[in-house]
């Protein structure tokens, strides 16, 4: 079985970032003394009719001593073997399941050998994938909206395994602002909290059991997950 090395957020986010989104702005780039090494579109993907976007959202992690850049599309999800970013190619897409023209959010975020997708838009649920197979292949070996069919954002706590879910929708209705689930099999997330009061989670970090959360219009809220249930510890809603 290969090992999942670690996740390199700055030198993967840095050089996704470079290598896929950066298209113009050169003077930019030298006055923080960086250098385009990478540029990959495809305008075969069909935009989405909102602001005409292709590409939303990236993450990075490290396979075996390779590193990989994970990107949304309004058609699926694609991996770029980015170890050396000036031959960087894609080698995995996952086509998603509605209508792109729609679609607007995806997001991705690494559990071991594991990466994890939601979209805001495109009902698939949660996806896991085993990366354990890059560069040849990434299997989907999770589909399921059982638990949610649509989510803005997602966030792991590596260290006390709980995945956070923002602005989770069910299949048939219903709406939470944020959801947590253990991530003890991290192919069978369990339920654990649901975060009400606020009507909106946009984004959402944790460190040490305390999520910081981007509510939107509501502010920011800092909640304590470390007992039984959600304790709100603060918030700042002026600013």
């Amino acid at each position: 079985m290969k090992k999942i090395v670690q996740f390199y957020t700055r030198n993967i986010v840095l050089t996704g970032l470079i290598a896929l989104f950066l298209q113009s702005g050169l003077k930019a780039q030298d006055s923080l003394h960086m250098q385009l090494v990478y540029h990959w579109t495809d305008t075969t993907i069909i935009p989405e009719v909102f602001y005409g976007s292709r590409f939303n959202e990236i993450w990075g992690m490290a396979v075996d001593g390779r590193e990989y850049a994970v990107m949304g599309s309004t058609e699926g999800l694609h991996v770029f073997d980015v170890t050396n970013p000036t031959s960087a190619s894609q080698v995995v897409f996952h086509a998603g399941l509605g209508n792109p023209q729609f679609i607007i959010h995806r997001d991705f975020k690494t559990y071991g050998q594991y990466l994890y997708e939601v979209s805001d838009e495109d009902n698939i649920g949660l996806r896991i994938y085993d990366m354990q197979h890059l560069p040849d292949s990434m299997p989907m070996v999770y589909s399921s909206d059982t638990l949610f069919s649509t989510s803005h954002n997602i966030f792991i706590d590596e260290n006390q395994g709980r995945l956070y879910v923002c602005n989770v929708r069910l299949v048939g209705g219903g709406f939470f602002p944020m959801t947590v689930y253990s991530l003890a099999n991290p192919l069978d997330p369990q339920f654990e909290y649901s975060l009400t009061g606020i009507g909106h989670a946009h984004d959402v970090y944790v460190r040490n059991d305390t999520a910081y959360v981007n509510a939107g219009g509501d502010g920011l809220w800092v909640v304590d997950y470390s007992g039984t249930s959600p304790q709100i510890l603060n918030t700042l809603t002026s600013y």
